[in-house]
C-alpha cells in the first residue's frame, strides 16, 4: 500500500509541475509565439501521468481500508474527487476532437481546468499527515 501511494504521490508531483508550466506558458505568451504549442505538449504528457498517477492512489485507498495505520490527510474525500477527475479528462478526451467552434473549445477548456484542479486537490488528500512523513 504504502509503495503504491507513495508512487502515486510522486507521479501527480510530477505532472502538477507539468501542469503548471503548462499553464504559466499559456498565460504568458501571446497565440502567435510558438509556444501554445509546447505547452499543449507538455498538457499530452502531463494527461497520462494525473491518469496513472488517480488510479494508483485510488487503488492504495481501497488497500488502506484493511490497513491500519496513517491513510492520508483526507482519502475519504480524495478518492471521490480522483474519480471526478478520471471523469473530466477522459470527457475532455473523447469529446476533445469535437471543439468546432468558439463556444465547445472554451467548455473543454473549462472542463479540462476542472480536471486539472480536481487533480491535484485530490492529490494533495492523499499526502500523509505531517507527523507520519518518512
Amino acid at each position: 500500500m504504502r509503495d503504491k501511494r507513495r508512487t502515486g504521490l510522486v507521479l501527480a508531483g510530477a505532472a502538477t509541475v507539468l501542469w503548471a508550466v503548462c499553464a504559466a506558458l499559456f498565460a504568458t505568451t501571446d497565440a502567435g509565439d510558438g509556444v501554445n504549442i509546447g505547452a499543449a505538449l507538455l498538457g499530452l504528457l502531463a494527461t497520462p501521468l494525473s491518469v496513472v498517477s488517480l488510479v494508483l492512489l485510488i487503488g492504495s485507498a481501497r488497500a488502506a481500508q484493511d490497513a491500519v495505520g496513517p491513510k492520508g490527510r483526507d482519502a475519504r474525500v480524495g478518492t471521490p474527487l480522483a474519480m471526478a477527475s478520471l471523469v473530466l479528462f477522459a470527457a475532455t478526451w473523447v469529446f476533445g476532437g469535437s471543439a468546432n467552434t468558439t463556444a465547445t473549445a472554451t467548455a473543454l477548456l473549462a472542463v479540462l481546468v476542472g480536471a486539472v484542479v480536481t487533480f491535484v486537490v485530490s492529490a494533495a488528500l492523499f499526502l500523509p499527515p505531517r507527523s507520519n512523513r518518512s
